[in-house]
């Protein structure tokens, strides 16, 4: 049923059902504690006085007979699903508009909706105006308390296929707690429900940033929660895409309807991130556990090797606009990171192999929350092809403009607090791991082709040996190009393929630290992630520390950063890290050796040796080169085209966002996604897989 509050008229004075008033009575007693013990004698005076200013508090009347109440909820209850209105105030008018609709799930045979009106109080127990019970054909119907009649509440019921089960069963754990902590925890948030930000209410939500461009939107609904107890007695949640943020709750009465929340997007390649707090923890406003989402993956599937079907499926999507997708998983909270990645730098990153506190804690997993995730582009964006497309233009014109002057250096000599509040100590040390990981990183492509079965080296050697004697070899200088270019395309298909394998498949099962150490097999992810994995080798003291980064560090971190990155990211196109936008390129480049190729043959049917042109071609390449200058760069900075490329291939993942990829679309992930780019979904088992990892389709 969509239920809609019309309005609520004639409300008279509330009243706490049975044992409210004892317990009103207690609340008043203990704060008139002091006075009591200051005036013994007057003892029995005091105690009237008190329970008879429990009832006043309750609705207090005007000289024109109308009822001042203050805040009032409309509460709702059927099929065991009880849900509240958006509270308003009653300040004596007769008559309060309300135009709020609610989603109840339809009651049996013989069933009734219960329609309550209550009174809000924070210390006390919420006391009840009066109730009725409504069948569909009831649109206004009085208010009853004890036979009598306590005002009206006017409504209308549609009927609606939408399904209004909740998502979740009651994720309060009972035991976990004493009663008297999990009454004080309640009654804390209570206080705090009206006042976010303050002493007890929880932290405002942000908003995203209105420079922030918008290509698109996602949608992201809620489907089912379970699993999270005992790690979490009530859970609440934070989606957070790009900077705005919105909260999820009160999964054992709302139902998906009620739980989707849609986002503008500026990039495919944004990152959507669900925190999950417990409203009956220590700390309200703590988060527990993370959960990141790629949106390109709903696009286009990440870690997975590339197929025809899908590349043309890829060409047959620069003609559809817009571009959509969706899908649903079944993922699961992970531990949160340390203080450098928060916000829109709260990526899944590897860990340091020489320091077991940088990886993350397999207790620290919990919960199963399936979601369905849909993406959409804007028809002015066009297809995921021109999305990419547009990036590139984007970073090239931004790569050609002039550069500002950075602010001048503090020449200052740092303090030790400076330092260790700076976080470019720790950025640095990341970057040098980001190298080393690279240059320890195990070869793929054709090498790895080739060394995995050494009778594929000695086939290949035997056919380069016949394409010799039948004088194919070298091939014609005009082929050389489309050579190249046919290389590096089988060298990134292989690639691909191989990091499909590594990647293993999105059902994983959930292995401790226990399992992890008697089968390394069981565990064997591609990237340090897990602090159990992880050598226990001594860290660093803070001196080394201080005295290896203290001077220089701005300089070393932005020259760091800019190899990394660009190793990286030529990597990941190389190797179809990033399916769309390495089938971009690589089709860009066969354009480009077409083109070479055609002028190759031209020059060959002018110049049959070759040496001519190759004479005249380096002649003008060393004219341009020495009379190049790139605009906006010091002269001193050697780097500066590793800047100008890492800015031109700003959208290519980086060894970072790989890893983060891989944790997100298989580590945290207990269900095989469903749907497909522009597919509905279908149904999705909740709670981790039964078999063993890898088990499934």
């Amino acid at each position: 049923w969509r239920v809609n509050l019309v309005a609520v008229s004639n409300l008279q004075a509330s009243e706490w059902r049975v044992g409210d008033t004892t317990k009103a009575l207690s609340s008043n007693l203990s704060r008139g504690l002091g006075q009591l013990q200051a005036s013994l004698a007057a003892r029995s005076d005091k105690l009237g006085a008190l329970a008879a200013a429990a009832r006043p508090a309750l609705g207090e009347s005007g000289e024109d007979g109308s009822v001042n109440l203050g805040e009032v909820v409309v509460e709702l209850q059927a099929a065991g699903v009880v849900k509240r209105s958006k509270p308003f105030q009653v300040a004596g008018q007769g008559r309060v508009e309300l135009q709020q609709e609610l989603l109840m799930p339809a009651p049996g045979e013989g069933s009734y909706l219960v329609v309550r009106v209550v009174r809000v109080f924070r210390l006390q127990k919420d006391a009840l105006i009066g109730e009725a019970n409504v069948s569909h054909e009831d649109l206004s119907i009085d208010l009853l308390r004890g036979g009598q009649i306590q005002g009206r509440v006017e409504l209308s019921i549609a009927e609606t296929t939408v399904d209004a089960t909740p998502v979740a069963e009651d994720e309060v754990q009972a035991g976990v707690s004493s009663k008297l902590t999990q009454y004080t925890k309640e009654l804390r948030n209570r206080l705090g429900t009206d006042r976010e930000g303050g002493l007890y209410g929880r932290r405002p939500l942000t908003k995203r940033a209105e420079d922030l461009p918008s290509i698109g939107e996602c949608t992201i609904s809620v489907l089912g929660v379970k699993g999270c107890r005992p790690k979490v007695q009530q859970p609440s949640f934070v989606l957070n895409v790009e900077g705005e943020e919105r909260r999820a709750e009160d999964f054992a009465n709302k139902s998906t309807e009620e739980l989707t929340f849609t986002f503008a997007i500026s990039k495919p390649q944004t990152t959507a991130r669900i925190y999950c707090y417990d409203e009956l923890g220590d700390k309200r406003n703590a988060p527990v556990g993370r959960m990141l989402l790629p949106l390109v993956d709903v696009l286009w599937p990440i870690g997975e090797a590339p197929s025809l079907a899908q590349l043309q499926d890829l060409a047959r999507q620069a003609k559809q606009v817009p571009c959509e997708g969706e899908k649903v998983y079944s993922y699961r909270f992970m531990p949160l990171g340390d203080s450098l990645d928060t916000g829109d730098q709260d990526l899944y990153v590897a860990a340091n192999k020489q320091d077991p506190s940088s990886g993350m804690e397999r207790s620290g997993v919990f919960g199963c929350v399936t979601l369905k995730v849909q993406v959409k582009l804007s028809a002015e964006v066009g297809s995921l092809t021109h999305c990419y497309l547009r990036s590139l233009r984007d970073g090239a014109v931004e790569a050609s403009a002039p550069a500002s002057d950075e602010a001048a250096a503090d020449e200052s000599q740092p303090s030790v607090l400076s330092v260790l509040k700076n976080t470019s100590v720790k950025q640095t040390v990341r970057n040098i791991g980001r190298l080393e990981a690279f240059g320890t990183a195990p070869t793929t492509g054709l090498l790895r082709w080739l060394r995995d079965r050494p009778v594929r080296a000695y086939s290949a050697a035997a056919v380069a040996l016949a394409l010799g004697f039948a004088e194919a070899l070298p091939p014609p200088m005009w082929t050389m190009p489309a050579v190249v270019w046919l290389l590096v395309v089988a060298n990134g298909l292989l690639a691909a393929q191989q990091r499909a394998q590594d990647w293993g498949p999105r059902m994983m099962e959930v292995v401790d630290d226990a399992t992890a150490s008697a089968d390394p097999q069981a565990t064997s992810a591609p990237f340090p992630i897990w602090s159990g994995d992880l050598s226990t080798a001594p860290k660093k003291s803070m001196q080394e520390m201080l005295e290896a980064f203290s001077k220089g560090m701005g300089k070393l971190e932005r020259n760091t950063e800019a190899v990394a990155s660009f190793l990286e990211r030529v990597s990941s196109v190389a190797t179809f890290a990033d399916q769309p936008l390495s089938a971009l390129i690589m089709a860009g480049g066969g354009t480009a050796a077409l083109v070479l190729c055609v002028l190759l043959r031209l020059v060959s049917w002018v110049d049959k040796s070759g040496s001519k042109a190759c004479g005249l071609a380096a002649a003008v390449l060393l004219i341009v080169a020495a009379h190049t200058k790139v605009r906006g760069r010091k002269r001193d900075d050697p780097l500066a085209p590793l800047h100008v490329a890492n800015k031109i291939l700003g959208c290519a993942p980086t060894r970072g966002d790989v890893v983060h990829y891989y944790v997100a679309t298989r580590e945290q992930c207990v269900g095989k996604p469903s749907g497909s780019r522009a597919a509905s979904t279908s149904s999705v088992q909740l709670g981790p897989p039964s078999g063993p990892v890898g088990a499934g389709s």
